[in-house]
């Protein structure tokens, strides 16, 4: 009985709150912030990051193979240089993503030990927070745990460049240990694997530390995972906007 009367609820929603496409052309609406020949709405401009996944050829849409460039690098040349030297990416990219520009062995250095004491999470968010209830989307995990950390900032509604900085490299250094142990309780509670549960190493920088932490459980059969609800959108807070881009990068 319940599934019939859901049903009957779609359809009464469906007959009552589609939208005439015609509507969209004559008010000129963006449909998924997409023009009429599919090509990307512009809505803002970056400096950060570019992808590439069409050409304009004789006003026609062509899709290519994606291109994707960090501050103006192609990501090929990048991962290319990090392999070819045996550099550690993961905060290298970070401090290219963040400042703009690639740093030196000094910069990189300091950049790597800023970061180390940050990777630690608080006091019993592991346990209660991500153990506790593992979800079957680590995207979804994190998304969550972010804005839990959000009551442990000691200025989170504080927007001055330096506290935003602060704040990010934060968050940042944390993912990682944030996503490892997310995909550890995932794959213990509703796959029933074996639980480890490996600490962050105090002398290992934000990438070695996903890697080490992630020893003994590299393979797990794939699971679909279902659409997200939208959390709120609150104002400025630093939180929830890195929650809307975590969640952009999910759907």
């Amino acid at each position: 009985m319940s599934q019939d009367f859901l049903d009957y609820a779609a359809n009464q929603l469906l007959e009552r709150a589609t939208i005439s496409r015609d509507l969209y052309t004559r008010y000129s609406v963006k449909r998924g912030l997409r023009n009429e020949d599919g090509s990307g709405v512009l809505v803002g401009l970056t400096r950060i990051s570019s992808v590439i996944g069409f050409k304009i050829v004789d006003e026609e849409v062509v899709p290519i193979e994606g291109e994707l460039y960090y501050r103006g690098i192609n990501i090929h040349d990048l991962v290319s240089g990090i392999q070819q030297e045996k550099r550690l990416g993961f905060p290298e990219v970070i401090y290219l993503l963040m400042f703009g520009k690639l740093p030196n062995e000094k910069e990189l250095n300091d950049f790597r030990e800023y970061l180390k004491p940050l990777i630690s999470l608080p006091p019993g968010l592991n346990e209660t927070s991500i153990l506790q209830f593992p979800s079957p989307s680590v995207m979804n995990k994190l998304q969550r745990v972010t804005l839990v950390l959000y009551g442990t900032d000691p200025a989170p509604d504080d927007i001055s460049i330096p506290n935003v900085i602060r704040q990010c490299l934060g968050l940042i250094a944390k993912f990682p240990i944030i996503i490892a142990y997310s995909y550890q309780a995932m794959r213990h509670k509703l796959f029933g694997e074996s639980l480890f549960v490996h600490p962050p190493h105090p002398d290992l920088c934000c990438g070695e530390n996903f890697l080490q932490m992630l020893r003994h459980t590299w393979f797990l059969p794939a699971k679909p995972t279902p659409t997200p609800p939208l959390p709120p959108r609150l104002g400025h807070l630093r939180d929830h906007c890195t929650v809307q881009q975590i969640l952009s990068l999910w759907i």
